[in-house]
């Protein structure tokens, strides 16, 4: 693997200009006051941009141990997610507690350059260590002048370097929700699953649950039970669930990969004349509070560990190197709403 050229230093600017480090010092920084003749400042600012040196904007602001007490957070896609704010409240209190300072740059695949000029503010700032994070669990490739620094990664993975990864064990996450409905008595299960793919192959996540979903009804010998993919997006699970709804076999319950495709299992329940949870059970994933919270009946959940996530990743990367790897699972909880019926008799 190619690693990123090692950063340029004004001492280098020096000796390939021929001229004192002072003098590059008082070039870059205005102060020459007419002790440096324009050739040499010129020579100075050519060397510079031929050896790609960029100037250390905060070398003032160092603490005693050489330090800048500065956590970089790289956002992949993150922003525009619903649970973005969670995510860096955990890394802001985590930071907080450790007298750190939260940077965030912002990337999104879209303009490689533009990404590489966010990450490179980040280190111009001399960041003592980066999270990587991003909206939902898949392998990511991190820009190759990140590599060095030590990185903690957040819902996300990657092959290029083992760095230690902060996820959401999502198997956890639906085994409990399929034992809550088992345990209500409910035998005739649907799982309504994601079938969303990146390079042909079911994001992590999606498979995780699929698998938890699989080994706990066959764990209680129910063989009524199935899975099904859908789309996200309102066409295609509406289709989805209106073929569920006029089969024979309609299933008493339904786990759904998400709260927003719950809500629309909910109305289209709704539309057929069938009441939740009176005629039809369902149990969402996520906990969007807007959803979960706020419909009638109440939606029971899982909630992902986003706080925590956040929480977790920058405790795991300050002061550890790149020393910790693997993946650290956090666990879901299991949100109790109104949206499951017991017909245990």
């Amino acid at each position: 693997m190619t690693r990123q050229k090692r950063i340029v230093t004004m001492n280098d600017v020096a000796k390939a200009a021929n001229v004192s480090q002072t003098c590059v010092s008082m070039v870059l920084n205005g102060k020459v006051k007419g002790n440096i003749p324009e050739e040499t400042q010129e020579k100075v600012l050519k060397v510079c941009k031929e050896l790609g040196y960029r100037k250390n904007r905060i070398a003032g602001s160092l603490n005693t141990n050489g330090r800048t007490g500065i956590i970089g957070l790289v956002a992949d896609n993150l922003l525009g997610n619903d649970f973005a704010h969670e995510i860096i409240a955990g890394c802001q209190a985590a930071a907080r507690e450790l007298d750190k300072t939260l940077m965030i740059a912002t990337v999104d695949g879209k303009d490689k350059e533009r990404d590489i000029a966010s990450v490179q503010t980040l280190l111009d700032f001399q960041v003592e260590s980066i999270v990587y994070a991003t909206h939902f669990y898949h392998e990511v490739t991190l820009p190759e002048i990140l590599l060095d620094k030590p990185i903690c990664l957040i819902n996300c993975f990657t092959k290029q370097v083992d760095f230690p990864a902060i996820i959401p064990d999502d198997y956890k996450g639906a085994e409990k929700a399929t034992k809550y409905i088992i345990d209500n008595g409910h035998r005739k299960i649907t799982y309504i699953s994601n079938a969303l793919t990146i390079s042909g192959e079911i994001i992590p996540a999606t498979s995780k649950r699929e698998q938890a979903f699989l080994d706990t009804v066959k764990e209680h010998n129910l063989d009524e039970c199935r899975i099904v993919r859908t789309e996200i997006e309102i066409g295609s699970i509406l289709n989805t669930v209106l073929t569920i709804f006029r089969s024979t076999d309609r299933p008493s319950a339904i786990l759904c990969y998400n709260d927003r495709l719950a809500l629309t299992v909910i109305s289209a329940a709704k539309d057929m004349g069938l009441r939740v949870p009176e005629d039809l059970s369902i149990v969402g994933f996520d906990n969007q509070e807007v959803i979960s919270r706020f419909i009638t009946p109440s939606l029971s959940t899982v909630a992902l560990p986003h706080f925590d996530m956040g929480y977790k990743a920058i405790m795991t990367v300050d002061g550890i190197g790149n020393k910790a790897t693997g993946q650290i699972l956090l666990d879901p909880m299991l949100i109790i709403g109104s949206s499951v019926r017991n017909i245990n008799n």
